[in-house]
């Protein structure tokens, strides 16, 4: 069983050693720095950059203009390269969109999803932010000078109206790559996007530059609300999703 904590600028506290406060998964979570394959049926997939469709909000017929749209906060290809173990996944939630979410992560060699959990996002024209459990684990797979195919999948799909089914989603893939001797480090963007969260309130310039490398720059100034999935054994845990 799993439990889903929420967190926001408690979690960098907790991050650094203290015990978390547990949440309910429908409970308003705090906001860090803010200023200002076949997926179910959808009403339209969302996209890395925002274009095409995403949104539960329905268009505005005084002004014709498209809502925001649901967006992977990932690289231009699609694929997130890591030299770690374990990443965290960064969406941009849009307006009215407080809904039932589930989100997958599958490891594409077996079929086998290491996740797959529902949850009910208070989360809405802002980043969330998903901690992974520590069950979840990515195994190396290829070596920096051979970067082929892409061993794990994840997808957020969200849906906008469950007794019709409606759903917008965003997707991508996970890439842990191990450098050898002799060879060029690649670009582990997504890294370095982790690195700069940590330190968003002393230093928001690196925020911003990481977003900007890859044309992400128009989400820098979004709050960051937090979504911590824990391993849970103790059928005592409340929050249990």
């Amino acid at each position: 069983m799993r439990t889903l904590y929420l967190l926001g600028l408690a979690s960098l506290v907790w991050l650094n050693g203290a015990s978390p406060t547990l949440a309910q998964p429908t409970s308003s979570p705090g906001a860090q720095g803010a200023s200002s394959e076949n997926a179910p049926r959808t009403v339209g997939a969302g996209t890395r950059s925002g274009e095409g469709g995403g949104s539960c909000a329905a268009q505005s017929k005084q002004t014709d203009i498209e809502p925001p749209t649901l967006t992977a906060i990932i690289p231009q290809t699609h694929v997130t390269l890591t030299a770690q173990e374990r990443v965290n996944l960064y969406v941009y939630i849009p307006p009215e969109t407080n809904q039932l979410a589930v989100l997958e992560v599958i490891e594409l060699r077996t079929g086998e999803p290491l996740l797959e959990e529902e949850l009910e996002l208070s989360t809405a024209d802002a980043i969330a932010r998903f901690v992974l459990p520590e069950t979840v684990q990515f195994a190396v797979h290829n070596t920096a000078d051979q970067v082929s195919d892409n061993p794990y999948w994840w997808r957020l799909s969200i849906y906008c109206n469950p007794n019709v089914d409606q759903t917008i989603y965003v997707a991508g893939w996970i890439n842990r790559l191990e450098v050898g001797e002799g060879e060029t480090s690649p670009y582990f963007w997504h890294d370095e996007l982790e690195a700069s969260f940590a330190e968003r309130l002393s230093n928001p310039a690196a925020w911003q530059q990481s977003l900007t490398a890859e044309a992400l720059v128009n989400y820098a100034d979004f709050a960051v609300e937090t979504y911590v999935f824990e391993s849970q054994t103790s059928s005592s845990a409340t929050g249990g999703l």
